[in-house]
């Protein structure tokens, strides 16, 4: 009981203010200061402890939302699941185009003017994203009958405004990891992430165990959303001393400056991410949608662990760059790859080889057809050992991320329309893979010119080879008990079994993780990282 109290007290310590200040007084022209608090008795972490907080309270609340998908997959119709990803469409498109990039730009002014006027960018960067959220969110009210025939679904219209505030409190909160990371609170960053999504979580699988409605259900989500909104608004107000719109010109500027370029990538990988669904809603109806959208599901740590690495790398790659210190950027970026696709390439063959009876134990066997679907996302996994972005945004080369995004939404597009006549709903599917190979091809491009090295240099090939390798052969054991047995839950806990125990062996024997690696391994599993 004593270590429990230890590792909530580390998480997120007392909020008085305290004598033993490591940072000095924050203070500001025309703003309050900064909460104290806020700022001092940083947690001693190494860099890689830092990323996995952020990766393992965003990874936990991923993992909740795949829960809220097999517990709605299995309680109400088909055609009520396939309405509510609609829902989930619409309105996470909606916060994705209109967060413009500022959550990520609290990580670069915070840290830089923390000394000078940091709550005035906290305050501009909430109001903006609130008002321009609102505005999307009554565009789509006024369009509901036009998004409902679009999307072949009479029931869309009434669920959009019934859940008008669920965009809102979305977009409010996206902000609160951000700006804790930017205040060096990895753990309090990981803690906020966990709670939202256990509450998200609650709030949806309890009454959909209880038989409620998907209408009842997002009347529920939308009173949550309110309370989470009031929440969220109270805690920036806490850290930047208020939350009135009023801030001087230039910090809008500066704020709009910084951010556009990335809001604009943001916002065409929101549609490019969500293009394939986008289209099989205006071909198909609901239920075919949430077949879809099982197949299409992301594994709770897969599409955070490279992202939340490259997001907590960007400061270092920038300090690198601005000391004309290039040659240390490769290995960082290198070592960063290596220590992802330990994690992630496991992951892909393992579930590659078990998918049927993976898809089909979580969600059913109505749902069983969605494998297929399923294995070809897969093969996006081993393309994401890294945020290819994420090098560029910290070497000043955003633009080429742009450029890049565009492109593939173009490419998407085209490519996903072409191929739903021939392939049915595959085609998106297949669209998006081949896509993401030619954006990843133009982005190492953008990245070898930056640091003016070889294709030899650039990426740690000999490293991955091995990995993919001893992945591969690992997967072998869990392939043969996918086919020897029927019954799906002894041939996924065989076949995981036997996948770790040759993984693990071939690590040790050909040192594919150093001993950085198992030390960081250890500090988790013994929970030594919170102590």
């Amino acid at each position: 009981m004593l270590h429990f109290v230890t590792i909530v007290r580390r998480v997120w310590p007392e909020t008085r203010p305290r004598n033993r200040c490591i940072a000095p007084a924050l203070r500001i022209e025309s703003a309050p200061m900064i909460s104290r608090d806020l700022v001092t008795r940083p947690m001693v972490l190494s860099q890689a402890d830092k990323t996995l907080l952020v990766v393992f309270g965003t990874a936990i609340k991923s993992a909740v939302d795949l829960v809220v998908g097999v517990t709605l997959a299995r309680t109400i119709s088909q055609e009520d699941f396939g309405s509510y990803r609609q829902f989930l469409l619409i309105f996470g498109t909606l916060v994705g185009l209109t967060s413009l990039g500022l959550p990520q730009s609290l990580l670069y002014f915070v840290p830089k003017r923390i000394e000078i006027d940091a709550p005035q960018y906290i305050r501009r960067t909430f109001s903006l994203i609130l008002g321009t959220t609102t505005a999307a969110v009554l565009a789509v009210a006024l369009l509901g009958g036009w998004i409902s025939d679009a999307f072949n679904n009479s029931d869309l219209r009434s669920l959009l405004w019934i859940g008008c505030l669920y965009p809102l409190a979305q977009a409010a909160t996206q902000c609160l990891p951000f700006l804790l990371i930017a205040l060096n609170r990895h753990a309090q960053a990981a803690l906020v992430s966990v709670l939202l999504g256990l509450i998200n979580g609650i709030v949806i699988v309890v009454p959909a165990l209880c038989g409620a409605s998907l209408r009842t259900i997002v009347w529920i989500v939308s009173a949550l959303s309110g309370l989470m909104l009031g929440a969220t608004l109270v805690i920036a107000r806490r850290c930047s001393g208020g939350l009135n719109l009023s801030s001087p010109t230039g910090v809008t500027r500066d704020l709009l400056g910084y951010s556009l370029p990335l809001g604009a990538n943001s916002m065409l990988g929101t549609v490019y991410q969500k293009l394939d669904r986008f289209l099989i809603s205006l071909y198909y109806n609901p239920a075919l949608l949430a077949v879809y959208s099982v197949g299409a599901l992301e594994l709770p740590v897969v599409p955070v662990l490279p992202y939340t690495v490259g997001r907590v790398l960007i400061p270092r790659f920038a300090e690198l760059h601005r000391s004309g210190r290039k040659a240390e950027i490769l290995p960082l970026w290198h070592r960063s790859i290596i220590k992802v696709g330990l994690l992630l390439l496991p992951i892909f063959f393992i579930c590659f080889a078990i998918a049927p009876d993976m898809v089909s134990w979580l969600y059913g066997p109505d749902y069983g057809q969605a494998a297929g679907i399923f294995r070809i996302y897969l093969l996006l996994l081993p393309l994401r050992l890294t945020s290819y972005g994420a090098i560029l945004q910290g070497t000043g080369d955003s633009r080429g991320v742009l450029y890049g995004t565009i492109l593939t939404v173009i490419l998407a597009g085209i490519i996903g329309v072409l191929l739903i006549y021939p392939m049915g709903w595959y085609g998106p599917a297949v669209g998006a893979v081949v896509t993401q190979v030619v954006l990843i091809i133009y982005l190492l491009q953008r990245i070898r010119l930056r640091l003016e090295c070889s294709w030899r240099d650039l990426w740690p090939w000999i490293k991955t080879l091995k990995l993919f390798g001893a992945a591969g052969f690992a997967a072998l054991p869990a392939l043969a008990a996918a086919h020897l047995t029927s019954v799906h839950e002894w041939s996924i806990v065989a076949g995981i079994a036997g996948f770790m125990l040759a993984f693990i062996g071939l690590a040790m024997a050909f040192k594919l993780a150093d001993d950085e690696d198992w030390a960081l391994a250890r500090r988790w599993l013994t929970l030594r990282v919170f102590s």
